[in-house]
């Protein structure tokens, strides 16, 4: 019955190993996580406050100057047509040009788009370029206007401001990238905005190899695209073309190898709703000269390397814990749950701490880290206590597609722990806090696929899912007196592994007053007015990971008249939490795989318990395709005036595909038909306590009488002529 938003504690540490400005078309940073928190009002005003310190400040990181020799000069095409039924937000992207030079490290990014409407005014307004200056600097080329037939410079430096926004904060990571930023004066409805940039600077954690990523085509119109990547002469990496990507006109210059891609009029992406978070369906280009994933890995570890694991101090600590839990996989828990809670998420991530890990040791005195500081803070507790284990590499949104992927270091954005115990590996996310259960029985998110630092085995490795999945069972009691009158529900839901885990994570974040509002408001969306009988109970054994919560309301007056007031009385009960997985669809073609929750179990009984004593027969209805079950069965007690209806959905797969998609949605959509039970006035009719069989013969006196005068006739018929007319 629980309506809170199930947001994984994940959430908060997603994006926690950075990720290349490459990704993105005009070097804004990409956000991955899957749930964006709204920043706190107070933080707000903090960012507020720090943002206009910083206005019209000075950079010595942000200057203007001409084009970098090596880029080719693409000039808009001034007479493009609009296509207006693709057009969003007011504006028509003209030309995305962008042009990187691997070797020097420099990115240079040019975009022209046209003004529409006055939406298109209020998303054009303000230019903002965003870069680290641990190892970036910015320059300008020109921000200008086009406007009939003439142009228009909008470049002053000293209107340009750089602000530390730390975007992320919301989610408890500063990595100390700057914005530069430039409100265009003067920008009108029909006007091109044309604006071009260099970035400046290696990241660290690629310094000396190759690793880039292209789409060539967008979920928006383009007139025009212009790609190039410029890389060392005899490059002798691997180049992979995703989604019928084109390949590049080829050419050398100044002793380099040069790729360019010109596209025009590309095919637009049909975007579809409810696609798979790792589902890319973008032609894509990726560029490395990493041969294996065993080559990033070692290439990792030497930023780990770099990093003190253990110590006195960790060795000290892992003492104190086999003092209070001498056998060690008791110790390995207390260690895990250590890190989990009482070491809380924080990323300092700025230049190169976005990659390298901090020393251990200081992790745990200042009590604070990162995904990376937390994970190698665990390993060294571990191998303190005598244990294998290994940081790990995990993408919380790609997962198995990752292994499919040119190797590069940025396919990666978190970090969790793999731990050998016995003949057991173990895979353990020291950023889940209030998590329970034992050390085997540790849930962990779908993470499918993972980059292990420094273990002989194999560096790419499957992380094995999960066996108990998503698992929540709920028991509804309704209590019915009359037609049209008020109504009793009790409900009791029960939460085991990783939906404890989740479902605890959120009463640690909302207080009961908050919890009591939305259950209350999801009953009410459902069955009217009601009234809460109490409070929630919350019951939660941490040790065997199962979390049950209990509620009860009064229905004022759920009921519905069929045909208006002199209808009859009648009302649905729908099974909890259903609705959330079983979504209505829309369409019944597509193009693009359909997401579903896997693995998923969802199981619920509701049982009604009426005033009188009715006769019903049992029913039992299943509905299944390739990618789930459904089931629903009526078992009637008619001797207690009890009716049990059991809902159960369980997923097969995690996403359909466009092939598979009409027969799905046909049968996913008889699904939603059916996970509802309606009650009526015929459950309110009095019946006499008799069997099935009983009440047959009294009711139906006038046909038994004709079907055992039939019977006996027969019976004379064959007797007759067996016996009477074979002897004459």
């Amino acid at each position: 019955m629980l309506r809170i938003p199930l947001n994984h504690p994940l959430t908060k540490s997603f994006n926690c190993f950075a990720i290349h400005p490459a990704f993105d078309l005009f070097h804004i940073p990409i956000a991955t996580d899957m749930n964006h928190s709204r920043t706190p009002l107070l933080l707000t005003c903090l960012l507020i406050v720090c943002a206009t310190m910083a206005f019209g400040q000075g950079n010595n990181k942000v200057t203007k100057g001409p084009a970098p020799e090596w880029v080719k000069q693409i000039v808009p095409n001034w007479e493009a047509k609009i296509p207006e039924a693709d057009v969003s937000q007011g504006v028509h992207t003209v030309l995305i040009d962008l042009q990187t030079h691997d070797p020097l490290g420099q990115f240079y990014r040019h975009r022209c788009e046209k003004i529409l409407n006055e939406k298109g005014l209020e998303t054009l307004s303000e230019t903002r370029v965003d870069f680290d200056p641990a190892y970036e600097s910015l320059t300008f080329h020109f921000v200008r206007i086009y406007r009939n037939g003439q142009m228009l410079d909008r470049l002053q430096m000293d209107q340009v401001s750089t602000i530390q926004m730390e975007q992320r904060a919301d989610r408890h990571m500063y990595d100390g990238a700057l914005s530069a930023m430039i409100f265009v004066e003067d920008l009108r409805v029909g006007d091109f905005l044309e604006v071009a940039y260099t970035i400046k600077g290696i990241n660290p954690v690629v310094k000396g190899h190759t690793a880039e990523i292209l789409h060539l085509n967008s979920m928006f119109p383009m007139d025009a695209m212009f790609h190039r990547i410029i890389l060392p002469m005899g490059f002798k990496g691997q180049i992979n073309y995703l989604n019928a990507a084109v390949k590049p006109e080829v050419s050398t210059s100044n002793g380099y190898q040069v790729l360019d891609w010109v596209g025009h009029d590309m095919e637009l992406i049909d975007y579809e709703d409810n696609m798979p978070s790792e589902y890319n369906p973008y032609q894509t280009v990726e560029i490395s000269d990493f041969v294996t994933w065993n080559e990033v890995a070692k290439h990792v570890a030497t930023f780990f390397a770099k990093i003190d694991w253990g110590g006195a101090t960790i060795t000290r600590f892992a003492d104190s814990l086999l003092q209070t839990h001498p056998q060690p996989e008791d110790a390995a828990l207390a260690a895990l749950r250590f890190v989990q809670d009482d070491i809380r998420y924080l990323g300092m991530e700025g230049g190169i701490n976005g990659y390298q890990p901090h020393a251990s040791a200081q992790t745990l005195r200042q009590r604070f880290g990162d995904c990376k500081d937390k994970s190698l803070l665990l390993v060294g507790i571990l191998r303190a206590l005598h244990l294998e284990a290994w940081p790990v590499l995990v993408n919380t949104i790609d997962r198995a597609e990752v292994p499919k992927k040119l190797p590069t270091p940025f396919s990666f954005d978190h970090c969790i722990v793999k731990m050998r115990l016995a003949d057991s590996t173990l895979w353990l996310d020291p950023t889940i806090s209030n998590q329970g259960g034992s050390l085997r029985h540790n849930s962990h998110p779908n993470y499918a696929a993972g980059l292990v630092i420094g273990d002989a085995d194999s560096a790419m490795q499957t992380i094995q899912r999960f066996p108990y999945g998503k698992g929540i069972k709920i028991t509804e009691d309704w209590g019915l007196t009359a037609a049209g009158e008020q109504v009793t529900l009790r409900v009791q839901t029960v939460y085991q592994g990783f939906e404890a885990d989740n479902i605890r994570y959120q009463f640690r974040s909302s207080s009961s007053n908050d919890l009591q509002k939305d259950y209350l408001a999801y009953v009410a969306s459902n069955y009217g007015k009601v009234e809460p009988v109490g409070e929630p109970q919350i019951t939660d054994d941490r040790i065997a990971n199962r979390l049950v919560t209990t509620e009860e309301y009064k229905l004022l007056n759920p009921w519905l008249r069929t045909g208006g007031q002199d209808g009859k009385y009648y009302f649905d009960i729908y099974p909890s939490l259903f609705s959330d997985y079983i979504k209505e669809i829309g369409q019944v073609k597509r193009k693009h795989p359909w997401a579903l929750e896997f693995p998923l179990k969802l199981e619920t009984t509701v049982v009604i318990h009426l005033p009188k004593k009715v006769l019903i027969l049992p029913e039992k209805q299943e509905i299944s395709a390739k990618q789930f079950a459904f089931t629903c069965t009526l078992t009637p007690d008619n001797y207690q005036k009890n009716l049990t209806v059991k809902f159960s959905f369980e997923t097969k797969a995690g996403r359909v595909e466009p092939k598979d998609f009409e027969v799905f949605a046909e049968k996913f959509t008889k699904v939603r038909r059916k996970m509802s039970f309606r009650i009526d006035e015929s459950y309110f009719k009095e019946v006499k306590e008799r069997s099935a069989f009983d009440q047959f013969i009294n009711e139906d006196r006038g046909k038994i009488f004709f079907m055992v005068l039939i019977a006996a006739f027969g019976l004379g018929f064959f007797v007759y002529e067996k016996y009477f007319k074979r002897k004459k």
